[in-house]
């Protein structure tokens, strides 16, 4: 857990590196909707998704030790459902996120656009956080919160709505500069070759991006 000591309080650095991350993403979507001449239906909705994974990410403590939290109740404000608690929250959100695009009968291509947007600017900001927390790693976070900036400022700067062939190709150009940047990880663990772990998901995960993007080509009138 990160913290910041002012004076005798001593703040959780975790969660405020969550809100910068919901602020960051928020400020992203609202900027390029206001640019699109969109309404701020999708920036709204963040605001609820974000909370909602905030409060099912700490509220699954309670899931998954219910002795120890009902014994402490205040230990559900200093802890949280961990790994498993993340992804449980994020089901939550992709959930959420369903539903509105069901019921309000989004275009799929915006939701994806929006959320990716999103996504990025928080994790600039996200990865600036760690990078001053975690010293020893700084470099490897500067140059993620780089990357996920000039994927944000791609979408700033091209005029008028992207299609999926333009969403597939910043995927591509994403996986290609997170297996670049592993190698800037010195406490790397190899698993084939010189590629670690996350390495290998992002080389595999750009395989099928292309194909999918050589897909789309070829059918494009």
């Amino acid at each position: 857990m990160y913290t910041i000591q002012v004076g005798s309080f001593v703040l959780n650095g975790q969660i405020l590196l969550l809100f910068a991350f919901g602020a960051a993403g928020w400020t992203a979507l609202w900027s390029y909707e206001r640019r699109m001449k969109w309404d701020h239906e999708l920036a709204d909705v963040s605001i609820q998704a974000f909370l909602i994974w905030l409060l099912v990410w700490k509220g699954s403590l309670l899931l998954w030790e219910p002795t120890s939290v009902i014994r402490q109740p205040l230990s559900i404000v200093y802890f949280d459902g961990g790994v498993k608690g993340r992804w449980a929250a994020t089901f939550a959100v992709i959930g959420y996120l369903l539903y509105h695009l069901i019921k309000r009968k989004m275009s799929f291509l915006k939701v994806a656009e929006a959320a990716t947007i999103y996504l990025m600017a928080g994790l600039t900001v996200y990865d600036l956080g760690l990078a001053w927390f975690i010293p020893e790693q700084k470099l490897t976070f500067l140059a993620t919160s780089a990357l996920s900036l000039l994927i944000v400022l791609s979408f700033q700067f091209t005029k008028g709505q992207i299609l999926w062939t333009g969403l597939v190709e910043r995927g591509l150009w994403l996986c290609i500069g997170f297996i670049a940047i592993g190698f800037l990880n010195s406490n790397r663990v190899t698993v084939f070759l010189s590629f670690n772990f996350f390495q290998i998901v992002g080389i595999a995960a750009a395989g099928g991006l292309y194909f999918i993007l050589s897909v789309m080509k070829r059918r494009a009138p």
